[in-house]
């Protein structure tokens, strides 16, 4: 059987799996696929059945980073990490906290941590249990730089920040 070649082609151009499309139109707004004359035109859709497939191959997607975040680096939730990307993130043992550190320790609603204009925050709610920035003690607001370790009971998170604070 002699292999099908487009009528217009030379009988040596390749041929592809892939239908040619005409300019006329199958009267959905859409191309009509070429067909060749030994084929017999396949019945219309009934109405109601108007569709049409398509397959789309993409490459992976991107990877969404974000450049603000807690890495934990011991306790309770140990190599999680909780991303930063709103206004104010609590910590606490409450399960209404952003991130919760499961420990008698820690108060129900610990801390927060805050994006203001010139920086990250973190900052102490209520009457909460020592709160350590690098070792450190904190009672007051202090702001958070790339690599600081804010320890919270027993959780010890690493604060990683690669952007603006407005971003």
């Amino acid at each position: 059987m002699p292999a099908y070649s487009e009528p217009d082609a030379p009988a040596d151009a390749p041929t592809s799996a892939v239908p040619s499309f005409s300019s006329g139109s199958s009267g959905f707004g859409g191309p009509t696929p070429a067909t060749p004359a030994a084929r017999s035109p396949e019945p219309p859709l009934p109405p109601g059945d108007e569709h049409e497939s398509h397959t789309m191959i993409l490459s992976s997607l991107p990877s969404i980073r974000t450049t603000t975040r807690l890495v934990v680096l011991d306790g309770p939730v140990h190599g999680r990490q909780f991303s930063l990307g709103r206004q104010m993130t609590t910590i606490g043992r409450s399960i209404g906290c952003h991130v919760t550190v499961e420990s008698d320790a820690v108060a129900y609603d610990h801390a927060r941590i805050v994006r203001t204009p010139e920086g990250w925050q973190i900052e102490m709610i209520g009457d909460a249990a020592e709160t350590l920035v690098n070792s450190q003690p904190i009672r007051q607001p202090h702001t958070l730089r790339n690599g600081d370790v804010v320890t919270i009971g027993p959780a010890r998170l690493r604060f990683e920040s690669t952007g603006q604070a407005s971003s």
